[in-house]
């Protein structure tokens, strides 16, 4: 059994599969990004979640020249090391807008995210008023939403000549949500928090746990789909 630190949850939602159906452009991230907004709002009160995610960003690159992806052969893969970067989620909550339609401009802000994942933070700061600028690193490190492809293997060893022990990370972060999709069935939504707030409130953590898999649950049933977007509060009670 590898230990692992801050608070992992899992349940199934066998929504995924008929949200994916149904909206083939709507990748399984988003849905479950989706989610996490309503329950940003739920928990703060305010009209936009604000939120951080991490993008592989390895998808465009501003400093290659535009003669080398002419030559039809450029691939993320050649460039070495990581290229991970932090990207701000400033998500509108519109009570009367229909379930379907928020995840589709969810996936619109997705793309766009990773499109312009490699934007130079500085310059990005500077074109920012002093008061934005000065909140924009203690956003990128107080809530992030970080989706992790192979997830849903948890509880199993992917090395075949070592042996997990221990994961753990002690990173300068309010709280941190690794989340992934796998399963017998591929709709078992597995969830890992980390950082300070988890390690300090845990009550309240698995309580937020358990409110985003019910608004998840919520938001992947067909009869929401058309439901104002709003509606979501009553799973909650």
């Amino acid at each position: 059994m590898v230990e692992v630190d801050g608070l992992e949850h899992q349940f199934d939602a066998p929504g995924f599969h008929a949200i994916r159906k149904r909206f083939r452009n709507i990748s399984q991230p988003v849905v479950l990004k989706s989610a996490y907004a309503l329950l940003n709002v739920a928990i703060t009160g305010h009209s936009h979640a604000v939120f951080s995610n991490v993008e592989a960003a390895r998808t465009t690159f501003p400093f290659v020249p535009k003669a080398l992806y002419e030559l039809g052969n450029f691939e993320a893969t050649d460039v070495a090391g990581a290229c991970f970067e932090s990207v701000i989620n400033v998500v509108e909550i519109r009570p009367h807008e229909r379930v379907a339609d928020f995840i589709q401009r969810m996936q619109v802000d997705q793309n766009n995210l990773t499109a312009h994942s490699s934007a130079p933070w500085l310059e990005i700061l500077k074109a920012l008023s002093p008061e934005d600028a000065s909140i924009m690193p203690l956003i990128s490190r107080t809530q992030i939403f970080n989706w992790v492809p192979g997830m849903g293997t948890t509880g199993t060893n992917p090395n075949q000549n070592l042996e997990m022990v221990m994961i753990a990370a002690r990173s300068d972060i309010g709280m941190a949500v690794n989340a992934g999709i796998g399963g017998p069935e591929g709709s078992t939504v597995f969830l890992h928090f980390r950082g300070t707030f988890v390690d300090e409130e845990r009550e309240k953590t698995r309580e937020i746990a358990h409110q985003l898999e019910k608004i998840t649950r919520w938001i992947t049933k067909e009869e929401n789909w058309l439901a104002e977007v709003g509606k979501f509060v009553e799973c909650l009670h």
